[in-house]
């Protein structure tokens, strides 16, 4: 839900108008939030099953204009405002999940977990209380935190995401690119997905380094029972070379854009609009 927008910094996008006067709090208060989904699509010969989305924090400012998570988090950090901005997701997304139910789909929804969240030891009580009070299946929640804050607090991680895992959510580590040493240290933990992006996954169409290091982190996954999803797949070649490889999920542009979770809700039941070519 954080992590998809780092790039935006990056790519010398300006700040929306008016981003530094945001007031997260009152915001987080107002329940102005919004959440917007990208799905993930199953490659080559994985079953697609349930839908899969990752969702992303949004506010609208005030001309109706989204503001993204990438410039709204460093205020949130200050004002020690992420683990109710983490908890207010959670909430959402379990009462999503219910209406989803309701009309006849469940599908699964990736939330990023932020450091605090994953430091705070109440967090997980917070989840287990959605889940039970919305009768949401806890299979349908996966926790997406980037490889690094894991290192980074590698006791808080074992603790925390170990008892999300043992309530039955998913565990997703995004941003992966620490190499052999960071694969050591999540062999200790209850990771079902690793998800990696730029720059390998921009350059895979071409590029054979880029393939080679996508198949050894694909290979060593696999050894572990982790499957790996390729995120901000741009083209119709970076998808065709990753389903070569093996990659068993992937999200991005090529797949479709990030739309309004209730927008996603609303075609629970009826077919897929873009589906990842299988061969």
């Amino acid at each position: 839900m954080h992590a998809i927008d780092a790039d935006w910094k990056r790519s010398g996008h300006a700040e929306p108008r008016g981003t530094a006067q945001v007031d997260v709090a009152r915001a987080l208060a107002l329940r102005a939030f919004r959440l917007h989904a990208v799905e993930q699509v199953a490659l080559g010969d994985v079953p697609q099953g349930r839908r899969r989305f990752e969702l992303l924090l949004r506010l609208p400012d005030e001309r109706g204009a989204l503001i993204p998570a990438g410039a709204l988090l460093p205020q949130a950090e200050r004002s020690q405002l992420m683990v109710a901005i983490d908890e207010w997701a959670v909430e959402q997304a379990c009462r999503s999940l219910a209406a989803a139910a309701r009309a006849g789909e469940l599908p699964v929804l990736s939330l990023n977990l932020s450091a605090p969240s994953l430091r705070d030891p109440g967090f997980t009580d917070h989840v287990a209380h959605q889940l039970t009070q919305l009768a949401v299946p806890a299979s349908s929640l996966v926790f997406e935190i980037p490889e690094l804050a894991v290192l980074a607090n590698l006791e808080d991680a074992r603790r925390t995401l170990g008892a999300l895992s043992r309530l039955g959510c998913g565990i997703a580590i995004e941003e992966v690119g620490a190499g052999a040493a960071g694969l050591f240290a999540l062999r200790e933990l209850p990771v079902a997905l690793l998800k990696v992006g730029r720059p390998f996954v921009d350059e895979v169409a071409g590029d054979p380094f880029a393939q080679a290091v996508l198949r050894g982190l694909h290979d060593a996954a696999r050894l572990l029972g982790i499957r790996l999803v390729a995120t901000h797949v741009a083209t119709e070649g970076a998808l065709e070379a990753l389903r070569r490889l093996g990659i068993e999920y992937a999200q991005g542009p090529v797949i479709g854009p990030p739309v309004p979770l209730d927008e996603v809700l609303a075609t629970a039941g009826t077919p897929r609009t873009r589906r990842a070519r299988t061969g």
